[in-house]
């Protein structure tokens, strides 16, 4: 008796499975969606030339900052175009900013990265975005070397 209802079983599984894996009339339909990666335009950030003004780091907002942070510095273009530069690295970061009511807003190349920026007399003082944040870059502040100003003040007098 034991064995009949092992066999039954089995053979309600099996009924089961072939039901449930359809007939050969069945039509089957196939799907397949077609992915198309989409990239973002390239920015077009103005070009690094003409007057600009230099700001080397001054000091830390917060935190100690490493060695690469104080050694880097802010050249602002007056075409928009900025290139942070880490000096100690040999590298730069180039992109553009926009000015509104002493409030710069940076842009750069990749990644979305962005920081905003205050300027006030001869000092800029920078807070990076929280992405760029977490790329090690370090809020700072940074003074407008007197060279730029030495420079300015030849081709414009009331920049004295």
């Amino acid at each position: 008796m034991r064995c009949r209802l092992v066999r039954n079983g089995v053979l309600a599984s099996l009924l089961i499975f072939v039901i449930g894996c359809g007939s050969p009339a069945a039509p089957t339909t196939t799907t397949s969606a077609v992915s198309t990666a989409v990239t973002p335009p390239a920015t077009v950030f103005p070009p690094e030339a003409g007057p600009s003004r230099t700001f080397v780091f001054d000091h830390a907002l917060g935190f100690p900052v490493r060695d690469y942070t104080t050694q880097s510095r802010f050249v602002l273009y007056d075409s928009g175009a900025v290139a942070l530069q880490y000096v100690s690295l040999g590298n730069a970061y180039h992109g553009g900013y926009m000015a509104s009511n002493g409030t710069l807003t940076f842009e750069w190349a990749g990644n979305g990265w962005s920081a905003t920026g205050t300027v006030s007399g001869r000092v800029l003082m920078v807070h990076y975005s929280a992405w760029m944040q977490l790329s090690d870059f370090e809020d700072a502040v940074y003074q407008e070397t007197s060279s730029t100003l030495a420079m300015r003040a030849s081709v414009d007098p009331a920049a004295r």
